[in-house]
């Protein structure tokens, strides 16, 4: 008589136990089951959004935190905009022109930031992507907070310098 197969989470969590006979099932692998789920395919949960990636079951998680066709929202306070990343820059640089700030990566630029502003939007000129500097004077340590909008994978790791004047002090990060 079989037992039935169950996922190494349910048995960890039961003690290796059949569910129906109470006997002890061993911990070993069960290859068939292994090769069905492995072959098993899925649609990315972006699919509305423009994805059309169809991935192993196995690497749907890794995908979708990678996949650029991930929802954002429109960093412009009061604009509703939701769409995949690919077109927020796009998206920005025409209904939100005069909002953002134009960069080129590599060189230099300044943005001025008064007490009541809270966030400013600055978007890189060679391919639209969209930063955002976060300005909560709540915060006593970092007030200024850079982050990009979109998915992690489109940014590679990058350096920057922020030189900040208050009141004429100088600070240097």
């Amino acid at each position: 008589k079989g037992h039935v197969i169950l996922c190494s989470p349910y048995c960890n969590k039961h003690g290796y136990k059949c569910p129906f006979c109470s006997m002890f099932i061993g911990d070993k692998r069960c290859r068939a089951i292994e090769a069905v789920m492995e072959s098993m395919k899925t649609v990315c949960c972006y699919a509305k959004h423009g994805c059309n990636a169809i991935v192993r079951y196995s690497e749907k998680r890794d995908h979708e935190k990678t996949c650029t066709f991930v929802p954002c929202l429109c960093p412009q306070p009061r604009c509703d905009w939701i769409s995949n990343s690919n077109e927020l820059g796009q998206h920005f640089k025409v209904k939100h022109f005069y909002k953002r700030i134009p960069f080129k990566y590599g060189e230099f630029f300044y943005v001025s930031l008064r007490r009541d502003t809270t966030t400013r939007v600055l978007q890189a000129v060679s391919d639209g992507k969209l930063f955002v500097i976060s300005n909560d004077e709540r915060e006593k340590e970092n007030p200024l907070i850079l982050f990009h909008v979109g998915p992690d994978s489109w940014i590679p790791e990058f350096d920057y310098e922020v030189r900040a004047k208050f009141y004429g002090a100088l600070l240097l990060r």
